[in-house]
């Protein structure tokens, strides 16, 4: 997209077909941090994702019944990735994530969301229902670009 002295001022991205005339760009101030490598062809440097390798679902009350917990409150994980901080934690499938730091999380929603505001590298505390027992595990918080295929 160019103004009317010829300069470059965006980066066309769509056009509405309904509209005439109408279309959508990009700004070029947006890319100028990638300018540089968009020329030299190199890769674009990732944002850092805070996560600690684990999926986590929500507590229904049959998965409750057959934890033996008396709560749908809190995260259970389904999986661990080989390798990742909640692996090295020795955090485990089943286990059961009530809280972060002594905050209760009710949803896994909730528990991702205070990770991702946490820093790379920071160590947390896990309040988990391991086989009926409240334990804690400690896990530190890693980057999730360094871990191909996880979602």
């Amino acid at each position: 997209m160019l103004n009317l002295n010829g300069e470059v001022i965006g980066i066309n991205t769509a056009v509405s077909s309904e509209a005439q005339g109408i279309g959508f760009a990009i700004p070029t101030s947006t890319i100028t941090d990638v300018l540089e490598n968009l020329k030299s062809n190199t890769q674009i440097p990732k944002k850092p994702v805070p996560f600690i390798g684990a999926k986590l679902t929500a507590i229904t009350s049959d998965i409750a019944k057959k934890l033996g917990i008396d709560t749908t409150k809190g995260s259970i994980v389904s999986n661990v990735v080989y390798g990742t901080p909640a692996y090295r934690g020795d955090l485990r499938q089943y286990d059961v994530i009530t809280g972060m730091d002594g905050t209760s999380y009710n949803t896994p929603d909730d528990l991702i969301a205070a990770i991702q505001k946490k820093a790379i590298g920071d160590k947390v505390t896990l309040n988990v229902i391991r086989g009926g027992n409240k334990i804690d595990v400690k896990v530190e918080v890693g980057n999730k670009n360094d871990f191909e295929d996880v979602e």
